[in-house]
C-alpha cells in the first residue's frame, strides 16, 4: 500500500511537471541560482585572499630589513560570519525551490482552475514576501542539521581505527542519530509544504 502510495505521488508530480512547462523551467532555472552562489563565494574567498598589508621583519642573521605580504586579521575574522551567510542563502534557495514546487504541484490538482503560465513565478514571489519569514527560519533549521550531521557523522578513523565497531554504544549513536535527524528533516519539509497551503506562521 505504502508503495503503491508512493507510486501514485511521483506520477501525479510527473504529470504535474510535464502540464506546466513553466515550472519545469523554474527547477532547472533553480541550476544557475547555485551556480551563481558558488561563484559568489569563489569571488569573496579571492578577494579576501587579496586584503593584505605590507609587513616589515627583521631577518634575525643578516639583520636586513624585509618586506612581506601578510592577510589583515580581520580579513581572516570575518570569513566564518561569511560562510555562515552563504551557507543560510544556499538552504534558503533549497526552501524555496521546494516551496514554489509543492505550491504548483498542489494547486494544479486541487485548484487546477486557478493554474496559470506564471504561478511558479507568483508563488516565488510569495516565499520572497510575505512567505519570507517563515522560510528563512525553516532554511535556519535546515542548516542546523546538516551541521549535526557532519558534525556526528560516522567516520573509518573513529569506528575502525579505534575499533569503535566493537562498541555497541556506537552502533545506537548511529540509530539514534540517523532516525533523529531524518525525522526532524522530514517534519521541517513537511511544515515547509503545510505552510505553502495554509500561510499560518512558523511557530503555528
Amino acid at each position: 500500500g505504502l508503495v503503491g502510495g508512493a507510486g501514485q505521488s511521483n506520477y501525479a508530480a510527473a504529470n504535474a511537471l510535464l502540464s506546466m512547462p513553466s515550472l519545469m523551467a523554474c527547477v532547472f532555472g533553480w541550476l544557475l541560482v547555485s551556480a551563481a552562489l558558488i561563484v559568489i563565494i569563489i569571488a569573496v574567498c579571492a578577494a579576501s585572499g587579496q586584503v593584505s598589508e605590507i609587513v616589515e621583519t627583521t631577518d634575525s642573521y643578516s639583520g636586513a630589513t624585509l618586506c612581506d605580504f601578510e592577510q589583515r586579521k580581520w580579513s581572516n575574522q570575518i570569513m566564518p560570519f561569511v560562510f555562515a551567510l552563504w551557507k543560510w542563502m544556499w538552504f534558503y534557495a533549497n526552501a524555496l525551490q521546494v516551496f514554489f514546487v509543492a505550491g504548483s504541484v498542489g494547486t494544479y490538482h486541487f485548484n487546477r482552475e486557478r493554474v496559470t503560465r506564471s504561478l511558479p513565478l507568483k508563488i516565488i514571489r510569495i516565499g520572497l514576501t510575505t512567505s519570507i519569514g517563515t522560510v528563512a527560519k525553516l532554511s535556519l533549521i535546515f542548516m542546523a542539521i546538516d551541521y549535526i550531521k557532519r558534525k556526528s557523522r560516522a567516520t573509518c578513523k573513529n569506528i575502525c581505527c579505534t575499533c569503535g565497531w566493537a562498541n555497541p554504544l556506537t552502533w545506537i549513536a548511529c540509530l539514534i542519530r540517523c532516525c533523529c535527524l531524518a525525522f526532524l528533516n522530514m517534519v521541517t519539509k513537511f511544515c515547509l509544504v503545510f505552510h505553502v497551503f495554509t500561510g499560518e506562521p512558523f511557530w503555528e
